[in-house]
């Protein structure tokens, strides 16, 4: 936990701001998260959900998240305020969560998922938004970097406590999730109101009269100053629209083929979150000697050993072991960086690779 000294928007004087609720809502949200998260798949699948229903499982939640970051984060940038909209969108995200745990089906599941995915996404443009806000440019690395590394702890603990307690509690299936589902609403109703506590001041060159239209236009003009990034997103996109095909399909084979089980799921998830925070920093020192390029070429080649892993595994531990090699991949460091150092600027360079 720290205090960093940032100038604020509309003032000359330094100030120094307080991050301690930056800390506590990053590990307490992914504490949620982690609680649920990896398991809303297989609860679809346990629900009767088909392959084309998992289709539109995948779909709708993808879609509605990563399209409606980009208009929340123009919302945000419009207003000028950002802690409004990590307030409601964590509490939405979390009430949505206590409805889950009734379904009958798996098509009212994709329902709420999907209401999630397009109502909750707000906070996410405007969390990252506020982190660059009231952190200097000279510490905004390290200070990001220690909130995605508590952030990645808790999640890991919460995914393997989720899992164990789902297995000792057994019972229909209602019951199983009865705990994980409640603990992710507390955590998220926690963690959004801690936000309340950070002072932000409103920006003052905020406008309510600019079109998303002209907004749209106006990300893709600056990215295609960087062809290297635009066809990086291209590349990323055609790569996602094949392998999307076979995603349904791994929480089916999981749970009806392999016979995994939700501790099994939790341990499968564990093993590539550990692997990433031990080596990530090794993987970023390793882009700065041979290059970012090879390491991203090196992530999409490992990808696809995802579907022939599903395909062949005779056993959910071959599974876990291969998952290892997943883990390796090193993909957030030097994703980020990539996109820092090509495209300028760098929220419009995230907006496009959301959109693609």
């Amino acid at each position: 936990m720290e205090k960093v000294t940032s100038k604020q928007n509309d003032s000359s004087n330094p100030e120094e701001i307080d991050l301690k609720p930056l800390y506590v809502r990053s590990v307490v949200n992914s504490l949620g998260l982690g609680m649920v998260n990896p398991f809303l798949s297989p609860y679809a699948v346990e629900l009767g959900a088909s392959s084309s229903e998992m289709g539109w499982f995948q779909s709708l939640s993808n879609l509605s998240n990563n399209v409606m970051q980009v208009i929340w984060g123009g919302l945000s940038d419009r207003f000028g305020r950002r802690v409004p909209f990590i307030v409601l969108g964590g509490v939405i995200t979390a009430v949505l969560w206590l409805p889950m745990i009734f379904v009958a089906n798996a098509t009212q599941l994709i329902f709420l998922i999907a209401i999630q995915a397009l109502l909750g996404s707000m906070a996410t443009p405007a969390w990252t938004a506020l982190i660059g806000d009231l952190v200097p440019s000279l510490k905004l690395g390290r200070t990001s970097a220690a909130i995605n590394l508590w952030a990645s702890i808790g999640s890991l603990i919460a995914t393997l406590i989720s899992g164990a307690v789902m297995d000792v509690v057994g019972g229909t299936l209602h019951q199983m999730f009865f705990i994980p589902f409640t603990v992710a609403m507390i955590c998220g109703l926690v963690s959004s109101l801690v936000m309340l506590r950070v002072r932000e001041k409103r920006k003052k060159n905020f406008s309510l009269k600019r079109s998303f239209t002209s907004e749209i236009a106006e990300i893709f003009t600056h990215a295609k100053k960087s062809p290297d990034f635009m066809r990086y997103c291209m590349a990323g996109a055609t790569f996602a629209l094949f392998m999307s095909i076979s995603w349904p399909l791994f929480s089916i084979t999981m749970i009806k083929v392999l016979k995994a089980s939700m501790l099994d799921i939790a341990l499968l998830s564990v093993i590539q979150m550990v692997i990433t925070i031990i080596f990530q920093k090794r993987f970023g020192k390793l882009a700065d000697t041979i290059g970012r390029k090879p390491l991203l070429v090196l992530f999409r080649f490992s990808l696809v050993t995802v579907p022939l892993a599903y395909a062949f595994s005779p056993n959910v531990y071959v599974l876990m072991g291969i998952s290892t090699f997943w883990g390796f991949n090193g993909y957030g460091t030097s994703f980020h960086d990539r996109v820092s150092s090509r495209c300028y600027p760098r929220r419009a360079a995230w907006k496009v690779h959301s959109l693609l």
